[in-house]
């Protein structure tokens, strides 16, 4: 365990600057998504792709930013081990930036942990390290980005109900072509 731990905090430490390159969004989140499903049906999870649908590109590190999505993936998929459920990516963009949403309905994250839960060294799990999370928001921000994270969902009524959490990375959109001429 402590060896993990170890590990995890050297890669933490030793994060490369981002190399940036535009990739379509849509698409990188569907190799992800294919990535993740044995794990994920391993947990009794169904994960689910809401594409953007006006698909557009974003200027981020592909490597860098499906390490973070997959970190997020992951999680959600372990909140879920105990009882299966659904895990939704879903992929939008306007305002000069695009936001991938990752949503679980799971057991949710308490609102008065949901301010500590990007901290190193914090965490909910008897096993974990404390630093997923905060490695994630490291990775979104060296890019441009931003992380928020909505601890309990609202239904269809929009009253808010007590299970899931939604994580929300923000990341800037590459501008086109006619707007930089301009």
């Amino acid at each position: 365990r402590l060896k993990a731990i170890t590990e995890e905090y050297l890669r933490y430490a030793r994060i490369p600057p981002p190399q940036l390159h535009d990739i379509e969004l849509n698409q990188l989140c569907a190799d992800i998504i294919d990535f993740s499903r044995a794990e994920a049906l391993r947990s009794r999870v169904t994960l689910r792709l809401d594409p953007d649908p006006v698909s557009r590109l974003v200027r981020v590190d592909s490597n860098q930013l499906r390490s973070a999505l997959i970190n997020l993936i992951r999680n959600s998929c372990e909140a879920l081990e105990e009882s299966g459920g659904d895990v939704q990516i879903s992929i939008r963009s306007g305002g000069g930036e695009a936001s991938v949403k990752v949503t679980d309905n799971g057991p949710g994250i308490a609102p008065e942990l949901a301010e500590r839960i990007f901290e190193p060294f914090f965490s909910t799990k008897p096993q974990g390290t404390g630093l997923g999370l905060s490695m994630v928001r490291q990775l979104i921000e060296a890019q441009g980005g931003r992380i928020a994270l909505k601890p309990s969902l609202l239904n269809n009524d929009f009253q808010e109900v007590t299970a899931g959490c939604s994580f929300t990375v923000y990341l800037p959109l590459t501008p086109l072509l006619g707007s930089v001429l301009q």
